[in-house]
């Protein structure tokens, strides 16, 4: 006997039917949103982490002088990424616009 919980063959594919039917136009715009995010927190993090690691090591006296410019280059370049590349990336791969 077969209750209201129980389930069939037809229960399951109207569940499939109604999850499995996105266009390839809503699956691009749930991925370019995720991307957005991801690029956002990413690009404030590492504007954040380096904008610190910079004022860490300009303040730090008793690193040599050579490993002191290679870390302030690295971290430069990193905070140039986060500045320019990442907010540019979301906004050139936007909304089918080429960069």
């Amino acid at each position: 006997m077969l209750d209201e919980n129980t389930f069939t063959l037809e229960k399951v594919s109207v569940v499939v039917d109604k999850f499995c039917t996105m266009t390839a136009e809503k699956v691009f715009y749930w991925s370019y949103i995720a991307n957005c995010v991801f690029n956002a927190f990413f690009s404030y993090t590492a504007i954040m982490l380096n904008s610190i690691t910079i004022h860490a090591i300009r303040k730090t006296m008793s690193l040599p002088k050579p490993l002191k410019a290679l870390l302030l280059s690295l971290a430069v370049s990193d905070l140039g990424v986060g500045l320019l590349v990442q907010p540019l990336h979301m906004f050139c791969h936007g909304g089918g616009t080429k960069c």
